[in-house]
C-alpha cells in the first residue's frame, strides 16, 4: 500500500517540477528511496522523474545525454552538440520521443565501443522544411553497409549477435506515428547517422 501511494504520489509531482531539479534528483533518490523501499522502486521513481516532464526538444535531448554519461564515460566517447535554439515546440508524445532518442544514441554508442582512434558522438538539431525539425544522431564507428541502411529497420533484422531486431523497428513506427520520418545513413569513410524529422507547432499552425 505504501509503495502504491508512492507511485501515486511521484506521477502527480514530476510533471511540476523544472530540468534543473530533475537532474539533481536521482543521486538522492538513489540514496533515499533505496533504503525505504528496495531497489526496484528506486529506479522505478528516477525513470519517472526524468520521462515524466514537461519541457523544449533541447531538454529532451539533455536528459538523454545526461542518462548515457555513464556509457560514453566507459568507452571513452566525446559527446558534441550542436543545437538550434530558437525552433518552435515539437508535437508529440514526450516520454515516447525520450525513448527513441535515447535508442538512437544507444545505437551510436554500440557501434563505437570497439573502434580504434577518436571516439565522437555528435548530436545535431536544425530546422527542416516546412518548419519540421530535423535531428541527427552521428557517430564514428564500424558504419553502416549499403545494403544495411534501410535494412536495420526492418523487424528482426539485427547485426548483433544476441540482438532482438526490433528496436530501430518500433522507433521507426512511433516516429512515423508523430508524422514523422526515421532513417540512416552511412557516413564514410567512418561512422554512420540517425536522422529523424518531427513536426513542430509552427508548421501546423500554417
Amino acid at each position: 500500500m505504501v509503495r502504491n501511494q508512492n507511485y501515486r504520489f511521484w506521477h502527480a509531482v514530476t510533471p511540476c517540477m523544472s530540468g534543473s531539479i530533475a537532474l539533481a534528483l536521482p543521486t538522492f533518490l538513489c540514496f533515499r528511496l533505496r533504503l525505504d523501499f528496495g531497489t526496484t522502486t528506486c529506479l522505478y521513481l528516477i525513470i519517472v522523474v526524468l520521462l515524466s516532464l514537461q519541457g523544449s526538444y533541447l531538454d529532451v535531448i539533455r536528459e538523454v545525454i545526461v542518462l548515457a554519461r555513464s556509457e560514453t564515460v566507459r568507452y571513452n566517447i566525446l559527446i558534441r552538440t550542436e543545437l538550434a535554439a530558437d525552433l518552435s515546440q515539437v508535437m508529440g508524445d514526450r516520454v515516447q520521443l525520450q525513448q527513441r532518442l535515447m535508442n538512437l544514441v544507444v545505437k551510436s554508442i554500440d557501434a563505437m565501443k570497439d573502434v580504434d582512434g577518436t571516439r565522437e558522438l555528435i548530436i545535431n538539431s536544425r530546422r527542416a522544411e516546412n518548419d519540421k525539425l530535423l535531428i541527427s544522431v552521428s557517430d564514428t564507428g564500424v558504419g553502416l553497409a549499403p545494403q544495411q541502411a534501410d535494412q536495420i529497420f526492418n523487424a528482426f533484422f539485427t547485426t548483433k549477435l544476441h540482438g532482438t531486431g526490433m528496436g530501430l523497428s518500433i522507433s521507426r513506427s512511433i516516429i512515423e506515428s508523430h508524422s514523422g520520418r526515421l532513417w540512416a545513413i552511412d557516413d564514410s569513410p567512418r561512422g554512420a547517422s540517425f536522422c529523424l524529422t518531427l513536426p513542430t507547432d509552427a508548421g501546423a499552425h500554417k
